[in-house]
């Protein structure tokens, strides 16, 4: 993998266009010098920042510490527009209406110059990278920060165009992935300093790290990789090769294969018929239309304005019935159950009646035998004979007693209580 081109567009110190262009003759070696504070820093931090964005304290401790002196990725991203052009945009007066605007739909014509300002990018070009089914010659990456907008973005192009595999999976993940992985790239991106760290390297876990990123950059991982890969293959071969359990299975893989072919001529023999069918109602759908189109120059004008009247007239009609539909149905349930409640109040009826003639009956049967008796102790006094009295106490019991009241057992056997309602509960 070789860098092609690196561009910075009002990248901190890096004010306007400045294109950096690797044309090797001979050597694949360049140096850059320069004083301190005149860029160096900044030129390597934009190619980590143009790959890794936000993802670039997992590069290097010193990204971390930046990031958080700044209180946030987001302050770091807006500290790192030239600082002439954020004084520039600081100044625009622009409405709040306005701004909303142009966060919904873009820059237009008229604050176009804006995104001139606010805008810096940082894009590399890269050749000679490999990825798996995609042929390639270069990469081109560039991140781009909005400083009016807040908003960041990033293109990858390959070969000059957009590659939908790359925009699936995410450019991120893409860049992570098959163009230089997080764990080794800060082997690629470091000063003096990080080599001074890397020798000092003592705990457990940093060597542990370090050792697999040394694997990453030397390839020796995907060796590794490979020969496991291998060795389970080989195991896996080994072991089923001549198995009958194997060719049991791959007997009925055959089986199925053949009663899939078989499914698949009937479905296509269905599919044959199911095309002359629609072969057929297509042919009586231009005839029905043809028709109509006869039939439709036939009528005249005032024939056609009679059919909209009618029309008019059976929509309103339909409208009202729909309504009257919709108010008889808030009582349909009243009609459906209107046998239930018609036998419910006749056996609530039935049941008072009956209670009322037994309670007349008992009222009156017990006045009668009350009537009877004092009657009867009223005899003595009238000093009559032995006979006489015993004649008129018999003549009293026997026309008592034809005059005593009796329910009538016939109705009562020919009517069940169901309900047992008291008045109340009947009215």
């Amino acid at each position: 993998m070789f860098i092609d081109s690196i561009i910075l567009h009002n990248y901190r110190a890096y004010k306007g266009h400045n294109e950096t262009l690797f044309k090797p003759d001979k050597k694949n070696i360049f140096l850059i010098a320069g004083n301190n504070g005149f860029g160096k820093t900044t030129f390597l931090t934009s190619l980590v920042w143009c790959l890794y964005g936000k993802l670039m304290v997992d590069v290097d401790e010193k990204f971390r510490r930046d990031i958080n002196d700044a209180q946030g990725y987001k302050n770091y991203a807006r500290q790192s527009l030239h600082k002439e052009f954020a004084n520039l945009v600081d100044s625009c007066h622009i409405s709040v209406e306005e701004r909303r605007q142009i966060v919904r739909n873009g820059y237009s014509s008229n604050n176009e110059y804006i995104k001139g300002i606010a805008q810096y990018y940082v894009e590399v070009s890269i050749t000679n990278v490999f990825i798996p089914s995609i042929p390639c010659r270069t990469i081109t990456i560039r991140r781009t920060y909005d400083y009016f907008l807040d908003i960041e973005s990033i293109e990858v192009l390959i070969d000059g165009q957009v590659n939908e595999l790359a925009k699936e999976v995410g450019y991120d993940i893409f860049i992570n992935d098959f163009v230089l992985s997080k764990d080794i790239a800060k082997f690629f991106f470091f000063d003096a300093e990080k080599i001074v760290n890397l020798a000092e390297v003592k705990s457990i876990d940093e060597k542990r790290r370090l050792s697999i990123a040394y694997s990453e950059v030397l390839g020796i991982k995907k060796y590794e990789d490979i020969k496991r890969n291998l060795e389970n293959l080989r195991l896996k071969f080994r072991k089923n090769a001549g198995s009958t359990i194997s060719k049991t299975k791959l007997d009925k893989l055959t089986y199925s294969v053949e009663e899939i072919e078989e499914q698949i001529r009937i479905k296509e023999t269905e599919r044959e018929t199911i095309d002359g069918e629609i072969q057929k109602y297509r042919a009586e759908s231009i005839q029905i239309q043809e028709r109509l189109i006869r039939e439709g120059n036939a009528m005249s004008v005032e024939e056609l304005k009679k059919q909209k009247e009618l029309y008019s007239i059976l929509k309103d009609k339909d409208s009202k019935l729909k309504e009257r539909l919709r108010d008889l149905l808030d009582i349909a349930p009243f009609a459906i159950s209107g046998n239930l409640f018609a036998n419910l109040i006749n056996q609530a009826i039935t049941e008072k009646n009956i209670k009322n003639t037994i309670a007349n009956c008992s009222a009156i049967n017990a006045a009668l035998q009350l009537t009877q008796s004092q009657l009867i102790e009223k005899i003595p006094g009238l000093k009559l004979s032995e006979i006489q009295q015993k004649t008129l106490e018999h003549l009293i019991l026997s026309i008592f007693k034809q005059n005593v009241l009796e329910t009538n057992s016939d109705q009562l056997e020919n009517v069940k209580v169901l309900l047992d309602y008291n008045d109340n509960e009947t009215k």
